[in-house]
């Protein structure tokens, strides 16, 4: 049986054995708490879409009760399993409902998935290996978004490293505690996000001890008994839902998220190459040590490199292979790739100058994204432009210096980069979320409706996408079509509508909302103007 650099001490290089000194542990604490800590006592609402759907979702179940089936707008939720709601409803309950849950669930995911790649890396490249690991995964771009915002993604990545870490060790040792937490992992990921978990757990790991050890490889990891477990806990959960009455939820999900959004998706439906592009860009500042350390680690047959390989490659091609695509699904590769470019960052630490194809990527990247800003801003944010424009001058600046870098030594490279890094999360998370707030937050329309309909009042939602205007209401609407919307107001004259400012006319007729209407307030929200109607 092989064994891993951090079984043979006699043979691994001495630096990759040493352990962290004192300064190298502050550095990787103080690297998540400024990205990620600072940010989060910043005050930010739950933001339009996704953000106040999933907050909708926790509220629900809180008002309802109703804890087995995730319900949206008082209909059943199939996109997601409920496991990541019950988490922010569960921490919820120790700091208070709302924002700051879902921003702490996130917070403490994206430390978990550190530890997870820090693992993961010491157990490929020895220590050293593990702190650099862990060092591009929280200071990559992609990992600084995720790990900021209300989502279930950053939650997916921490298992994803722990089970791809539980089956490293198993191969090492054939220890049981090793093989089951690998299996309990996958069920978690199942549990976090559906189906799709399991092409970036599972799927890879069974396929990894084929290659590596062949069939009995893949007959020690008991995928029997393994898979019969997932399948009944599955069946265990479908037996509840369908003893709840709720047979049409389970349609549902079969219908429109199992098929529907894998062969012909109603949302995010993007090209197969659509991720192949995208991925230079998130991964940012590191494109360069990561396909360095990728190449190297193929080439040079390196300890781990086929499980780097299958654990960063298959999932890419299935999730490429899915018609519905967001860049935020990329988030459980990136613990792969980083491990990939730890090996890299070794040996840039140790170098004089770094290669130009490192170091002018990013740089390039934050001029063009700081000039992106400051026309998008002037664009579209109004009054609110001036704040944006200085925040795309300061990206612009970040690339001068992450250019100037670029003559510093390996080491020094290193580590300028991870502070423009942080320093980025700052401008972009930070600063433009008190810019963007008053335009993705439905706080103020929310409240409106909460003001002028208490619970026995009808509200009526036109043409609008479900759940993603509730969570500031408080309470649950009507969805009404476009077709159906005058005759369901003049059937309901004491609702309060909501209703976009292009839809006026099929409600009111062309003449818009009549002057008689005792409440009539606009909010623009997601850069949409809506329009809170009632007493007409």
């Amino acid at each position: 049986m092989s064994q891993t650099p951090l079984d043979r001490p006699d043979q691994a290089a001495p630096a990759a054995q040493a352990g962290l000194s004192g300064r190298q542990q502050l550095l990787l604490i103080g690297l998540f708490v400024a990205a990620y800590g600072l940010n989060l006592l910043l005050p930010r609402d739950l933001w339009v879409q996704d953000e106040a759907r999933y907050g909708e979702v926790v509220r629900e179940m809180l008002a309802g009760g109703n804890w087995l089936v995730p319900h949206l707008d008082g209909m059943p939720y199939p996109d997601k399993p409920a496991l990541y709601f019950w988490i922010v409803a569960a921490v919820g309950s120790i700091v208070g409902q709302g924002e700051g849950a879902f921003r702490l669930v996130s917070t403490l995911s994206v430390l978990l998935a550190g530890v997870g790649v820090y693992q993961l890396g010491r157990v490929i490249h020895g220590r050293q290996g593990g702190y650099w690991a862990s060092i591009l995964f929280g200071s990559a771009l992609l990992t600084l978004v995720v790990g900021q915002i209300a989502r279930m993604d950053m939650l997916l990545a921490a298992t994803t490293a722990f089970a791809w870490f539980c089956l490293q060790r198993f191969d090492a040792e054939q220890g049981r505690r090793w093989l089951t937490g690998f299996w309990v992992l996958c069920a978690l990921s199942l549990a976090i996000k559906g189906p799709i978990a399991l092409l970036f757990t599972l799927v890879p790991g069974l396929l990894w001890m084929m290659v590596k050890r062949g069939f009995p490889g893949l007959v020690s990891l008991r995928p029997l008994l393994g898979l019969l477990t997932l399948v009944g806990m599955v069946l265990a959960w479908i037996a509840a839902v369908y003893l709840d009455g709720q047979v049409d939820y389970l349609s549902t999900i079969w219908h429109e998220q199992l098929v529907g959004r894998t062969v012909n998706s109603w949302s995010h439906k993007e090209p197969v190459y659509f991720y192949i592009l995208l991925l230079p860009v998130v991964i940012m500042p590191w494109i360069g040590p990561i396909l360095q350390g990728l190449s190297s680690m193929i080439r040079e047959r390196a300890s781990g490199w086929e499980a780097v390989a299958i654990f960063a490659v298959l999932p890419l091609i299935g999730i490429s292979l899915i018609s519905g695509k967001l860049f935020i699904y990329l988030e459980p590769l990136v613990p792969a790739l980083c491990v990939a470019g730890a090996m890299a960052a070794q040996r840039i630490n140790g170098e004089s100058r770094v290669s130009a194809w490192s170091t002018w990527p990013p740089a390039v990247f934050l001029v063009v994204l700081g000039a992106g800003l400051v026309w998008a801003s002037n664009k579209h944010l109004g009054a609110a432009a001036a704040q944006g424009v200085w925040i795309g001058i300061g990206l612009v600046v970040l690339g001068i210096a992450s250019a100037i870098a670029g003559r510093l030594s390996g080491k020094r490279w290193l580590y300028a980069s991870t502070g423009i890094a942080v320093v980025t999360s700052w401008l972009l998370l930070g600063g433009m979320s008190s810019v963007l707030n008053p335009f993705f937050s439905a706080r103020a329309l929310g409240e409106s409706v909460a003001r002028h309909a208490p619970v026995a009042r009808p509200v009526g939602l036109i043409n609008a996408t479900r759940g993603i205007l509730n969570y500031y209401a408080g309470r649950t609407f009507t969805e009404v079509s476009l077709g159906e919307a005058a005759a369901w107001h003049a059937a309901h004259p004491d609702a309060v509508l909501i209703i976009k400012t292009r839809d006026l006319a099929s409600a009111f007729g062309e003449s818009g909302v009549p002057d008689s209407c005792r409440v009539h307030e606009i909010y623009s929200v997601e850069f949409k103007q809506y329009h809170v109607v009632a007493d007409c």
